[in-house]
């Protein structure tokens, strides 16, 4: 069990250090005191407010991190936060540099943008698929090209081993 004034202390030590962390860093924060369920809206403020400029350069990992945090909390900046973040999973930047795992968790957590409380998967507003549709269909789109490659590698083996079959016939 985690005490509260041991996560009030690190948001506070942090909080005021935010500028100097990683995107990494800053990431595995927002997601840790998530992870651990303490909400402190003051200290998400400043996370949103480090992160939101961020947000075009940040690996999709981290990304994902830090919506599923905003996302699981629920807290106060959550929804404006949520909304920037679906804007650049959106951004065409962005096509074929999102997994489909990426794309799901994003979608879980934009749900929130839309001010959907539950956490049950039913709950995906269909404003939130819509809104990471683009992504989808780029992730397809890359699934696709991978699996034409792949296939037309394994037709030039099979052709190969054929040829030298009647090769050893002849």
């Amino acid at each position: 069990v985690v005490q509260h004034g041991l996560m009030v202390r690190i948001a506070r030590a942090a909080g005021s250090r935010l500028g100097t962390f990683r995107s990494q860093e800053l990431s595995n924060l927002a997601w840790s005191f998530a992870t651990l369920g303490h909400c402190d809206d003051s200290f998400f403020r400043a996370v949103a407010a480090e992160a939101e400029p961020r947000l075009a350069t940040l690996e999709p990992q981290h990304l994902c991190n830090l919506a599923w945090s905003f996302a699981v909390l629920t807290t106060e900046p959550a929804s404006q936060f949520l909304r920037a973040v679906s804007a650049e999973a959106a951004s065409t930047r962005r096509r074929g540099q999102l997994s489909l795992l990426a794309v799901s968790s994003l979608a879980w957590a934009l749900r929130f943008a839309e001010g959907t409380e539950t956490t049950e998967p039913e709950a995906l507003t269909e404003t939130a698929v819509l809104k990471t549709a683009p992504q989808f269909q780029a992730v397809t789109e890359q699934l696709s090209l991978q699996l034409g490659r792949e296939l037309d590698l394994l037709g030039n083996v099979a052709r190969q081993r054929d040829a030298a079959q009647e090769e050893e016939v002849s």
